[in-house]
């Protein structure tokens, strides 16, 4: 996971993707335990770059058991213990982010409508 970074002479001609986006909305179907389990992103970094990337979020969390995250835990040499719905919750509710609706899916997948303070 390697977003572009500021460019040109100076690195001022363009700003970094992160610094150029400013959506209302996001979407982060089945994104999580990609850049947490697979890319072994921390959860609560996870997290604040939702929280950085718009005001509202629409997130599915696809939990530890899903046939999916099995398989990237698997091949990972570390253990995540972070990446949890539990922990995720923690986080959301730590860091000021409002459920505004929840929806399982599955008993491995769940939707979240969440409100971002920034």
């Amino acid at each position: 996971v390697e977003p572009t970074g500021p460019t040109g002479w100076d690195l001022g001609e363009q700003k970094a993707f992160a610094d150029r986006i400013n959506p209302d909305w996001s979407i982060w179907l089945a994104v999580i335990h990609h850049l947490s389990v697979h890319e072994g992103v921390r959860m609560d970094e996870v997290v604040r770059r939702i929280i950085k990337t718009s005001r509202y979020s629409i997130v599915e969390f696809v939990g530890r058991e899903d046939p999916m995250v099995q398989a990237l835990l698997q091949a990972r040499s570390e253990e995540r213990s972070d990446y949890s719905i539990n922990n995720f919750h923690y986080l959301i509710s730590e860091l000021g982010v409002e459920i505004l609706a929840k929806s399982v899916i599955t008993d491995n997948r769940t939707l979240y409508l969440l409100r971002c303070v920034r």
